[in-house]
Protein backbone atom coordinates (compact mmCIF):
# COMPACT_ATOMS: atom_id res chain seq x y z
CA UNK A 1 0.00 0.00 0.00
CA UNK A 2 1.52 3.43 -0.81
CA UNK A 3 0.98 6.34 1.33
CA UNK A 4 -2.35 7.61 -0.46
CA UNK A 5 -4.04 3.88 0.46
CA UNK A 6 -3.38 4.68 4.00
CA UNK A 7 -4.60 8.58 4.01
CA UNK A 8 -7.83 6.99 2.81
CA UNK A 9 -7.83 4.19 5.30
CA UNK A 10 -7.38 6.72 7.93
CA UNK A 11 -10.55 9.08 6.37
CA UNK A 12 -12.62 6.37 5.95
CA UNK A 13 -12.45 5.84 9.66
CA UNK A 14 -12.01 9.22 10.59
CA UNK A 15 -15.28 9.86 13.17
CA UNK A 16 -14.66 6.66 14.85
CA UNK A 17 -10.64 7.63 15.49
CA UNK A 18 -12.39 11.09 16.58
CA UNK A 19 -15.08 9.51 18.84
CA UNK A 20 -12.33 6.74 20.55
CA UNK A 21 -9.53 9.47 20.63
CA UNK A 22 -12.07 11.96 22.68
CA UNK A 23 -13.57 9.52 25.03
CA UNK A 24 -9.50 8.69 25.97
CA UNK A 25 -9.21 11.95 26.41
CA UNK A 26 -12.57 12.82 28.49
CA UNK A 27 -11.48 9.97 30.84
CA UNK A 28 -8.67 10.80 30.94
CA UNK A 29 -9.79 14.54 32.07
CA UNK A 30 -12.83 13.17 34.53
CA UNK A 31 -9.98 10.64 36.31
CA UNK A 32 -7.39 13.30 36.90
CA UNK A 33 -10.97 15.76 38.20
CA UNK A 34 -11.77 13.06 40.67
CA UNK A 35 -8.35 12.13 41.77
CA UNK A 36 -7.28 13.89 45.55
CA UNK A 37 -4.51 16.21 44.99
CA UNK A 38 -1.57 14.95 46.51
CA UNK A 39 1.20 17.20 47.76
CA UNK A 40 5.07 16.20 49.11
CA UNK A 41 7.40 17.87 51.42
CA UNK A 42 11.20 17.03 52.34
CA UNK A 43 13.04 17.29 55.40
CA UNK A 44 16.95 16.32 55.58
CA UNK A 45 18.74 15.44 59.11
CA UNK A 46 22.24 14.88 59.58
CA UNK A 47 23.75 12.34 61.56
CA UNK A 48 27.15 12.84 63.92
CA UNK A 49 28.92 10.63 66.10
CA UNK A 50 29.26 13.57 69.50
CA UNK A 51 32.20 12.78 70.96
CA UNK A 52 36.42 11.78 69.37
CA UNK A 53 39.37 13.45 70.63
CA UNK A 54 41.83 11.73 68.08
CA UNK A 55 42.01 11.69 64.24
CA UNK A 56 41.51 7.85 64.58
CA UNK A 57 38.81 8.49 66.79
CA UNK A 58 36.86 10.74 64.49
CA UNK A 59 37.54 8.31 61.13
CA UNK A 60 36.07 5.33 63.58
CA UNK A 61 32.95 7.73 64.26
CA UNK A 62 32.28 8.56 60.48
CA UNK A 63 32.62 4.91 59.84
CA UNK A 64 30.34 3.76 62.83
CA UNK A 65 28.01 7.04 61.53
CA UNK A 66 27.78 5.78 58.04
CA UNK A 67 26.95 1.89 59.27
CA UNK A 68 24.03 3.35 61.18
CA UNK A 69 22.77 5.60 58.54
CA UNK A 70 20.61 3.15 56.68
CA UNK A 71 18.88 1.62 59.94
CA UNK A 72 18.06 4.86 60.75
CA UNK A 73 16.18 5.58 57.77
CA UNK A 74 14.31 2.47 58.08
CA UNK A 75 13.33 3.29 61.79
CA UNK A 76 12.28 6.93 60.23
CA UNK A 77 9.19 4.89 58.69
CA UNK A 78 8.69 2.67 61.73
CA UNK A 79 5.60 2.80 64.59
CA UNK A 80 8.35 4.19 67.04
CA UNK A 81 8.47 7.41 65.66
CA UNK A 82 5.42 7.57 63.68
CA UNK A 83 3.58 6.77 66.46
CA UNK A 84 4.50 9.88 68.66
CA UNK A 85 3.97 11.99 65.63
CA UNK A 86 0.82 11.31 64.90
CA UNK A 87 -0.18 11.74 68.92
CA UNK A 88 1.50 15.12 68.23
CA UNK A 89 -0.56 16.51 65.27
CA UNK A 90 -3.27 14.91 66.21
CA UNK A 91 -3.76 12.59 63.08
CA UNK A 92 -6.90 10.38 62.46
CA UNK A 93 -4.53 7.61 61.01
CA UNK A 94 -2.64 4.46 62.42
CA UNK A 95 1.04 4.28 62.40
CA UNK A 96 1.06 1.65 59.55
CA UNK A 97 -1.01 3.80 57.49
CA UNK A 98 0.93 6.82 57.90
CA UNK A 99 4.15 4.88 56.83
CA UNK A 100 2.73 4.29 53.63
CA UNK A 101 3.04 8.33 52.71
CA UNK A 102 7.25 7.86 54.24
CA UNK A 103 9.38 7.62 52.60
CA UNK A 104 13.49 8.06 53.97
CA UNK A 105 16.42 7.19 52.26
CA UNK A 106 20.22 8.33 52.30
CA UNK A 107 21.87 9.00 49.57
CA UNK A 108 25.19 7.42 48.76
CA UNK A 109 28.56 8.19 50.88
CA UNK A 110 26.20 10.79 53.28
CA UNK A 111 25.30 10.65 56.54
CA UNK A 112 22.16 12.72 55.70
CA UNK A 113 18.61 11.18 55.63
CA UNK A 114 16.32 12.74 53.98
CA UNK A 115 12.27 12.30 54.92
CA UNK A 116 9.70 12.88 52.72
CA UNK A 117 5.86 13.27 53.47
CA UNK A 118 3.14 12.64 51.26
CA UNK A 119 -0.29 14.17 52.24
CA UNK A 120 -3.59 15.48 51.06
CA UNK A 121 -2.79 19.28 52.28
CA UNK A 122 0.61 21.62 51.16
CA UNK A 123 0.78 22.08 55.55
CA UNK A 124 -0.09 18.76 56.56
CA UNK A 125 2.97 17.15 54.32
CA UNK A 126 5.12 19.92 55.51
CA UNK A 127 4.36 19.86 59.01
CA UNK A 128 4.38 15.84 59.53
CA UNK A 129 7.84 15.41 57.69
CA UNK A 130 9.39 18.46 60.25
CA UNK A 131 7.91 16.41 63.14
CA UNK A 132 9.34 12.87 61.88
CA UNK A 133 12.87 14.61 61.81
CA UNK A 134 12.18 16.04 65.33
CA UNK A 135 11.17 12.34 66.53
CA UNK A 136 14.02 10.47 65.10
CA UNK A 137 16.32 12.51 66.67
CA UNK A 138 14.87 12.23 70.15
CA UNK A 139 14.62 7.93 68.79
CA UNK A 140 17.93 8.08 67.83
CA UNK A 141 19.34 9.68 71.07
CA UNK A 142 16.87 7.16 73.25
CA UNK A 143 18.49 4.45 71.15
CA UNK A 144 22.16 5.43 71.33
CA UNK A 145 22.32 6.53 74.98
CA UNK A 146 22.04 2.75 75.92
CA UNK A 147 24.96 1.63 74.09
CA UNK A 148 27.26 4.64 74.10
CA UNK A 149 28.64 6.72 76.06
CA UNK A 150 27.88 10.44 76.50
CA UNK A 151 30.69 11.41 74.79
CA UNK A 152 29.69 9.26 72.31
CA UNK A 153 26.11 9.64 71.43
CA UNK A 154 24.37 9.87 67.72
CA UNK A 155 23.26 13.38 67.00
CA UNK A 156 21.08 14.50 64.73
CA UNK A 157 20.51 17.77 63.25
CA UNK A 158 17.74 18.97 61.29
CA UNK A 159 19.51 20.99 58.34
CA UNK A 160 16.56 21.39 56.18
CA UNK A 161 13.23 21.98 57.26
CA UNK A 162 10.32 20.93 55.21
CA UNK A 163 8.28 23.68 53.90
CA UNK A 164 4.50 23.42 52.00
CA UNK A 165 5.12 23.24 48.51
CA UNK A 166 2.83 25.18 46.17
CA UNK A 167 1.90 22.67 43.78
CA UNK A 168 0.73 19.04 44.02
CA UNK A 169 3.12 16.15 42.85
CA UNK A 170 -0.38 14.61 41.83
CA UNK A 171 -2.12 14.43 39.54
CA UNK A 172 -0.15 16.22 37.10
CA UNK A 173 -2.91 16.99 34.16
CA UNK A 174 -0.26 17.69 31.64
CA UNK A 175 1.38 14.19 31.92
CA UNK A 176 -2.32 12.41 32.45
CA UNK A 177 -3.16 14.31 29.45
CA UNK A 178 -0.09 13.19 27.11
CA UNK A 179 -0.54 9.70 28.18
CA UNK A 180 -4.55 9.51 27.53
CA UNK A 181 -3.50 10.85 24.06
CA UNK A 182 -1.07 8.28 23.52
CA UNK A 183 -3.67 5.83 24.07
CA UNK A 184 -6.43 7.09 22.24
CA UNK A 185 -4.02 6.81 19.64
CA UNK A 186 -2.90 3.51 20.21
CA UNK A 187 -6.56 2.34 20.58
CA UNK A 188 -7.32 3.82 17.58
CA UNK A 189 -4.82 2.67 15.45
CA UNK A 190 -5.58 -0.60 16.81
CA UNK A 191 -9.29 -0.02 15.94
CA UNK A 192 -8.44 0.44 12.06
CA UNK A 193 -6.17 -2.39 11.94
CA UNK A 194 -8.82 -5.07 13.32
CA UNK A 195 -11.22 -3.37 11.52
CA UNK A 196 -9.47 -3.60 8.06
CA UNK A 197 -8.36 -7.01 8.69
CA UNK A 198 -12.54 -7.85 9.53
CA UNK A 199 -13.92 -5.50 6.73
CA UNK A 200 -13.65 -7.74 3.17
CA UNK A 201 -15.99 -5.53 1.34
CA UNK A 202 -14.90 -3.83 -1.86
CA UNK A 203 -15.58 -0.34 -2.04
CA UNK A 204 -12.93 1.30 -3.92
CA UNK A 205 -10.79 0.12 -6.66
CA UNK A 206 -8.28 -0.10 -4.44
CA UNK A 207 -9.71 -2.85 -3.01
CA UNK A 208 -10.28 -4.22 -6.33
CA UNK A 209 -7.05 -4.06 -7.38
CA UNK A 210 -5.99 -5.86 -4.00
CA UNK A 211 -8.54 -8.95 -5.47
CA UNK A 212 -8.19 -8.46 -9.22
CA UNK A 213 -5.47 -8.20 -11.50
CA UNK A 214 -7.55 -7.25 -14.68
CA UNK A 215 -7.61 -3.30 -15.05
CA UNK A 216 -10.70 -1.52 -13.60
CA UNK A 217 -12.10 -0.18 -17.19
CA UNK A 218 -14.67 2.10 -16.07
CA UNK A 219 -16.56 2.99 -12.80
CA UNK A 220 -20.06 4.21 -12.25
CA UNK A 221 -21.43 6.55 -9.41
CA UNK A 222 -24.74 6.45 -7.81
CA UNK A 223 -27.74 7.38 -9.89
CA UNK A 224 -30.92 7.12 -7.80
CA UNK A 225 -32.92 7.67 -11.16
CA UNK A 226 -31.62 4.27 -12.64
CA UNK A 227 -34.39 2.34 -10.48
CA UNK A 228 -36.95 4.13 -12.74
CA UNK A 229 -35.52 3.85 -16.01
CA UNK A 230 -32.19 2.27 -16.64
CA UNK A 231 -31.20 3.73 -19.58
CA UNK A 232 -29.30 6.91 -18.06
CA UNK A 233 -27.45 7.53 -21.21
CA UNK A 234 -30.38 7.66 -23.48
CA UNK A 235 -32.35 10.07 -21.15
CA UNK A 236 -29.34 12.58 -20.26
CA UNK A 237 -26.39 11.32 -23.52
CA UNK A 238 -24.42 14.34 -21.98
CA UNK A 239 -24.56 13.93 -18.55
CA UNK A 240 -21.96 12.06 -16.44
CA UNK A 241 -23.27 8.50 -16.99
CA UNK A 242 -23.37 8.92 -19.95
CA UNK A 243 -19.71 9.64 -20.23
CA UNK A 244 -18.66 6.88 -17.88
CA UNK A 245 -19.69 4.18 -20.31
CA UNK A 246 -18.70 6.24 -23.43
CA UNK A 247 -15.49 5.85 -21.85
CA UNK A 248 -16.07 1.98 -20.83
CA UNK A 249 -16.97 1.87 -24.40
CA UNK A 250 -13.36 3.39 -25.83
CA UNK A 251 -11.52 0.88 -23.06
CA UNK A 252 -13.34 -1.97 -24.79
CA UNK A 253 -12.65 -1.50 -28.16
CA UNK A 254 -9.20 -1.78 -27.16
CA UNK A 255 -9.67 -4.92 -25.30
CA UNK A 256 -11.80 -6.63 -28.00
CA UNK A 257 -9.47 -5.57 -30.70
CA UNK A 258 -6.79 -7.29 -28.72
CA UNK A 259 -8.85 -10.44 -28.24
CA UNK A 260 -10.27 -10.21 -31.69
CA UNK A 261 -13.65 -10.53 -30.55
CA UNK A 262 -17.07 -8.63 -30.48
CA UNK A 263 -18.85 -10.76 -27.76
CA UNK A 264 -18.93 -9.99 -24.37
CA UNK A 265 -20.55 -11.60 -21.08
CA UNK A 266 -21.46 -9.13 -18.13
CA UNK A 267 -21.74 -10.76 -15.35
CA UNK A 268 -21.04 -9.98 -11.78
CA UNK A 269 -20.29 -12.38 -8.49
CA UNK A 270 -23.64 -11.81 -6.37
CA UNK A 271 -27.26 -10.80 -7.46
CA UNK A 272 -28.33 -7.01 -7.59
CA UNK A 273 -25.00 -5.67 -8.30
CA UNK A 274 -25.83 -3.84 -11.14
CA UNK A 275 -25.10 -6.24 -13.98
CA UNK A 276 -28.04 -5.26 -15.96
CA UNK A 277 -27.95 -1.62 -15.73
CA UNK A 278 -24.08 -1.89 -17.23
CA UNK A 279 -25.26 -4.14 -20.28
CA UNK A 280 -28.35 -2.20 -21.09
CA UNK A 281 -26.01 1.28 -20.82
CA UNK A 282 -23.27 0.06 -22.55
CA UNK A 283 -25.07 -1.33 -25.42
CA UNK A 284 -26.73 2.15 -25.84
CA UNK A 285 -23.34 3.86 -25.48
CA UNK A 286 -21.81 1.32 -28.71
CA UNK A 287 -25.21 1.79 -30.30
CA UNK A 288 -25.04 5.98 -30.30
CA UNK A 289 -21.90 5.22 -31.53
CA UNK A 290 -23.28 3.77 -35.04
CA UNK A 291 -22.59 0.31 -34.26
CA UNK A 292 -25.51 -2.60 -34.48
CA UNK A 293 -25.82 -4.15 -31.28
CA UNK A 294 -27.22 -7.47 -30.15
CA UNK A 295 -27.96 -7.94 -26.48
CA UNK A 296 -29.13 -10.55 -25.12
CA UNK A 297 -30.52 -11.67 -21.15
CA UNK A 298 -28.76 -15.01 -20.89
CA UNK A 299 -29.74 -14.39 -16.95
CA UNK A 300 -32.18 -17.61 -17.06
CA UNK A 301 -32.55 -17.54 -13.48
CA UNK A 302 -33.66 -13.97 -12.53
CA UNK A 303 -33.96 -12.20 -15.78
CA UNK A 304 -34.44 -8.22 -15.61
CA UNK A 305 -33.83 -7.18 -19.36
CA UNK A 306 -37.65 -7.35 -20.46
CA UNK A 307 -38.86 -5.70 -17.34
CA UNK A 308 -36.75 -2.76 -17.01
CA UNK A 309 -37.07 -1.67 -21.02
CA UNK A 310 -40.52 -2.46 -20.89
CA UNK A 311 -40.52 -6.07 -23.82
CA UNK A 312 -42.02 -8.78 -24.01
CA UNK A 313 -40.22 -11.71 -21.99
CA UNK A 314 -42.24 -15.24 -22.51
CA UNK A 315 -40.61 -15.50 -25.88
CA UNK A 316 -36.89 -15.01 -26.27
CA UNK A 317 -33.64 -17.34 -25.58
CA UNK A 318 -35.12 -20.58 -24.17
CA UNK A 319 -37.46 -20.82 -27.25
CA UNK A 320 -34.58 -20.23 -29.81
CA UNK A 321 -31.91 -22.63 -28.13
CA UNK A 322 -35.23 -25.63 -28.11
CA UNK A 323 -35.50 -24.64 -31.72
CA UNK A 324 -39.50 -23.11 -31.25
CA UNK A 325 -38.34 -20.07 -33.27
CA UNK A 326 -35.58 -18.24 -34.97
CA UNK A 327 -33.39 -14.96 -34.43
CA UNK A 328 -35.23 -12.55 -36.80
CA UNK A 329 -38.50 -14.05 -35.22
CA UNK A 330 -37.88 -13.31 -31.13
CA UNK A 331 -35.48 -10.09 -31.15
CA UNK A 332 -37.15 -7.01 -30.20
CA UNK A 333 -35.90 -3.42 -30.77
CA UNK A 334 -34.51 -2.04 -27.16
CA UNK A 335 -35.68 1.56 -28.12
CA UNK A 336 -32.59 2.44 -30.46
CA UNK A 337 -32.59 1.47 -34.28
CA UNK A 338 -29.34 0.35 -33.88
CA UNK A 339 -30.26 -2.19 -30.35
CA UNK A 340 -31.97 -5.65 -30.72
CA UNK A 341 -32.94 -7.02 -27.48
CA UNK A 342 -33.28 -10.90 -27.24
CA UNK A 343 -35.16 -11.88 -23.84
CA UNK A 344 -34.61 -14.60 -21.94
CA UNK A 345 -37.98 -16.37 -22.24
CA UNK A 346 -39.92 -19.12 -20.19
CA UNK A 347 -37.79 -20.16 -17.45
CA UNK A 348 -36.05 -23.53 -18.07
CA UNK A 349 -35.03 -26.63 -15.09
CA UNK A 350 -31.85 -26.63 -16.91
CA UNK A 351 -30.43 -23.17 -17.73
CA UNK A 352 -26.53 -24.41 -17.46
CA UNK A 353 -27.17 -27.02 -19.71
CA UNK A 354 -28.85 -24.91 -22.52
CA UNK A 355 -26.17 -21.99 -22.51
CA UNK A 356 -23.52 -24.63 -22.86
CA UNK A 357 -25.55 -26.49 -25.67
CA UNK A 358 -24.73 -26.11 -29.79
CA UNK A 359 -27.77 -24.60 -30.27
CA UNK A 360 -25.92 -21.52 -28.63
CA UNK A 361 -22.72 -21.56 -30.09
CA UNK A 362 -24.91 -21.60 -32.94
CA UNK A 363 -26.62 -18.39 -32.00
CA UNK A 364 -23.06 -16.84 -31.06
CA UNK A 365 -21.40 -17.48 -34.45
CA UNK A 366 -24.49 -15.97 -36.07
CA UNK A 367 -24.31 -12.74 -33.99
CA UNK A 368 -21.10 -12.11 -34.55
CA UNK A 369 -21.97 -12.29 -38.14
CA UNK A 370 -24.69 -9.89 -37.87
CA UNK A 371 -24.36 -7.22 -35.70
CA UNK A 372 -20.89 -5.23 -34.43
CA UNK A 373 -21.63 -6.08 -30.84
CA UNK A 374 -22.66 -8.89 -29.16
CA UNK A 375 -23.82 -8.40 -25.31
CA UNK A 376 -24.80 -10.66 -22.91
CA UNK A 377 -26.62 -10.33 -19.45
CA UNK A 378 -25.51 -13.42 -17.64
CA UNK A 379 -26.33 -14.53 -14.29
CA UNK A 380 -24.51 -13.66 -11.04
CA UNK A 381 -21.26 -16.53 -11.08
CA UNK A 382 -21.10 -17.48 -7.32
CA UNK A 383 -24.55 -18.52 -6.56
CA UNK A 384 -24.57 -20.69 -10.44
CA UNK A 385 -22.18 -21.44 -13.12
CA UNK A 386 -24.90 -20.25 -15.93
CA UNK A 387 -21.99 -17.69 -16.44
CA UNK A 388 -18.83 -19.85 -16.39
CA UNK A 389 -20.55 -22.06 -19.55
CA UNK A 390 -20.82 -18.68 -21.60
CA UNK A 391 -17.88 -17.42 -20.39
CA UNK A 392 -16.21 -20.49 -21.44
CA UNK A 393 -17.99 -20.01 -25.09
CA UNK A 394 -17.63 -16.39 -25.50
CA UNK A 395 -14.12 -16.12 -23.84
CA UNK A 396 -14.37 -12.01 -22.85
CA UNK A 397 -15.75 -11.10 -19.39
CA UNK A 398 -17.09 -8.09 -17.93
CA UNK A 399 -17.33 -8.55 -14.28
CA UNK A 400 -19.56 -5.91 -13.24
CA UNK A 401 -19.23 -4.73 -8.32
CA UNK A 402 -21.04 -2.64 -6.95
CA UNK A 403 -19.90 -1.26 -4.18
CA UNK A 404 -20.25 -2.53 -0.69
CA UNK A 405 -22.07 -5.23 -1.93
CA UNK A 406 -19.61 -8.18 -2.68
CA UNK A 407 -16.40 -9.16 -0.62
CA UNK A 408 -13.03 -9.79 -1.65
CA UNK A 409 -13.75 -13.90 -1.08
CA UNK A 410 -16.12 -13.74 -3.26
CA UNK A 411 -14.47 -11.58 -5.90
CA UNK A 412 -12.15 -14.29 -5.56
CA UNK A 413 -14.52 -17.81 -6.28
CA UNK A 414 -15.52 -15.82 -9.41
CA UNK A 415 -12.25 -15.34 -10.86
CA UNK A 416 -11.38 -19.14 -9.99
CA UNK A 417 -14.24 -20.29 -11.39
CA UNK A 418 -13.80 -18.02 -14.76
CA UNK A 419 -10.44 -19.48 -14.55
CA UNK A 420 -11.64 -23.41 -14.42
CA UNK A 421 -13.61 -22.27 -17.26
CA UNK A 422 -10.73 -21.08 -19.42
CA UNK A 423 -12.21 -17.61 -19.64
CA UNK A 424 -10.48 -14.60 -19.52
CA UNK A 425 -11.40 -11.43 -17.48
CA UNK A 426 -11.38 -8.19 -19.51
CA UNK A 427 -11.61 -6.09 -16.91
CA UNK A 428 -14.32 -4.89 -14.09
CA UNK A 429 -16.50 -1.95 -13.72
CA UNK A 430 -16.85 -0.46 -10.14
CA UNK A 431 -20.96 0.18 -9.93
CA UNK A 432 -22.74 2.11 -7.74
CA UNK A 433 -19.28 4.33 -6.19
CA UNK A 434 -20.00 6.79 -3.43
CA UNK A 435 -17.87 9.06 -5.51
CA UNK A 436 -19.51 12.56 -6.33
CA UNK A 437 -20.13 12.56 -10.37
CA UNK A 438 -18.28 14.49 -12.54
CA UNK A 439 -19.52 17.51 -14.12
CA UNK A 440 -20.39 17.33 -17.89
CA UNK A 441 -17.68 18.98 -19.94
CA UNK A 442 -20.13 21.57 -21.29
CA UNK A 443 -20.02 20.69 -24.73
CA UNK A 444 -23.61 19.70 -25.11
CA UNK A 445 -25.66 21.66 -27.59
CA UNK A 446 -27.21 24.37 -26.72
CA UNK A 447 -31.41 25.18 -27.43
CA UNK A 448 -30.42 28.38 -28.57
CA UNK A 449 -27.96 26.51 -31.33
CA UNK A 450 -30.34 24.82 -33.01
CA UNK A 451 -33.57 27.20 -33.26
CA UNK A 452 -32.94 29.35 -36.41
CA UNK A 453 -29.54 30.92 -38.07
CA UNK A 454 -30.72 34.03 -36.53
CA UNK A 455 -30.48 33.08 -32.91
CA UNK A 456 -27.06 31.03 -33.28
CA UNK A 457 -26.08 34.66 -34.10
CA UNK A 458 -27.23 36.36 -31.54
CA UNK A 459 -25.95 33.84 -29.06
CA UNK A 460 -22.74 34.25 -30.87
CA UNK A 461 -22.78 37.68 -30.53
CA UNK A 462 -23.44 37.62 -26.33
CA UNK A 463 -20.55 34.59 -26.62
CA UNK A 464 -18.18 37.10 -27.95
CA UNK A 465 -18.99 40.54 -25.94
CA UNK A 466 -18.47 37.71 -22.72
CA UNK A 467 -15.85 38.79 -20.42
CA UNK A 468 -13.68 36.57 -19.70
Amino acid sequence: MELTDYLAVLRKHAVALGVILALCIGATLWQTARTEPTYEASSSVFLSLQGGESVSELVQGSTYVHNLVRSYSEIATMPIVLEPVAEELDLDISPQVLSRSVTAQAPLDTSIIEITVAAPSAEGSADIANAIAAQLSTTAGNLSASEATDSARIRMTTVDSAAAPDDPVSPRIELNLALGILIGLVLSMGYVVVRELLDTQVRTESDVQRVVDAPILGTVSSHPQAKGNPVLVRDDPFGAPAESFRHLRTKLQFVNATRGTNALVITSALPAEGKSLVSVNLAETYALGGRSVLLIDADLRRPSLARSLGLEGNAGLTNLLVGEATLEELRQSGGNDKVSVLSSGPLPPNPSELLGSERMVALLDQARRDFDVVILDSAPLVPVSDSAELAHLVGAVLLVVKAGRARRHHIRASLDLLGSSGAQLAGVVLNDTSRKPLQPYGYAPEASDTTSPAAGRRTTRRRLHRRP
